[in-house]
């Protein structure tokens, strides 16, 4: 269980004193399978007049900070201890049929496939090796997946 402490400070000097507006600070580490975050704090420097915490829509923590006085410098200061247990490394090697892209499927196994394996979303760049859509089957045809 390796624990680690990062610590990220940004500060912003000025010429003369300004007046801040709404600053939305994402410095905590997200939570998740293999990650913890274990203690976090977060220092403002002017202190702001009001701090609230919100999650966006991806689960980020978003601190949001707004301010009534001007200054010559603004300082964001986070520090968080995490515990991070990273899973065990999974490496393919090339007699496992996954190892290559893309994967080869057998005429039932594409059937029973095909509504997992159809694009979601446009690619107007057609980004797929084969072009959009198109996937082999262990004989060499081209089938194009149904959407």
């Amino acid at each position: 269980m390796p624990l680690l402490t990062i610590h990220h400070k940004t500060e912003y000097r000025y010429t003369h004193p300004v007046a801040f507006g709404e600053h939305r600070i994402m410095l905590r580490p997200r939570d998740g399978h293999d990650l913890r975050v274990l203690k976090g704090q977060l220092e403002i420097t002017p202190e702001p007049m009001s701090l609230r915490w919100i999650h966006d829509v991806f689960g980020n923590s978003v601190a949001i900070a707004t301010f009534d006085e001007r200054a010559k410098t603004l300082s964001f200061t986070s520090t968080a201890t995490i515990d991070h247990n990273p899973a065990d490394p999974f490496a393919l090697t090339p007699d496992d049929p996954a190892y290559f892209y893309p994967f080869f499927y057998d005429g039932e196994e594409i059937l029973d496939l095909r509504e997992f394996i159809a694009p979601q979303y446009g690619d107007p760049v057609a980004s797929f090796p084969h072009g959009r859509g198109i996937f082999s089957t262990r004989k060499g045809r081209r089938r194009r997946s149904i959407s």
